[in-house]
C-alpha cells in the first residue's frame, strides 16, 4: 500500500472547512426572513394595541390604539360612559 493516497493526508484542514452556520443563514431567505423582511411605517399591519399588542379589532379614534377587547376593560378607567 505504498504511494497510495488516503483521503485525510490529500486534504488539508484549512481548505476543507465549511461555511459558519451564521453566513449560510444569511444567504438563504427562509420564511422568517421573508415574513418581516420590510419595515411596517403604515396600514393595518404598522399598528398594534397599545396594552396587549393585538392587531386586530383596533380603535383608533382620539389616539386611542387599543383593541376592541382592551377599551371594554379600560373604558371607565379612560373616562368613556354608556349613554342609553
Amino acid at each position: 500500500m505504498r504511494g497510495v493516497k488516503t483521503r485525510s493526508s490529500s486534504l488539508s484542514p484549512a481548505s476543507s472547512s465549511p461555511p459558519s452556520p451564521s453566513r449560510a443563514l444569511q444567504d438563504k431567505m427562509t420564511h422568517d426572513a421573508v415574513w418581516f423582511s420590510r419595515p411596517r411605517k403604515f396600514g393595518k399591519g404598522s399598528r398594534q394595541c397599545r396594552v396587549c399588542a393585538h392587531q386586530a379589532g383596533l380603535i383608533r379614534k382620539y389616539g386611542l390604539d387599543l383593541c376592541r377587547q382592551c377599551f371594554r376593560e379600560k373604558s371607565a378607567q379612560i373616562g368613556f360612559t354608556k349613554n342609553r
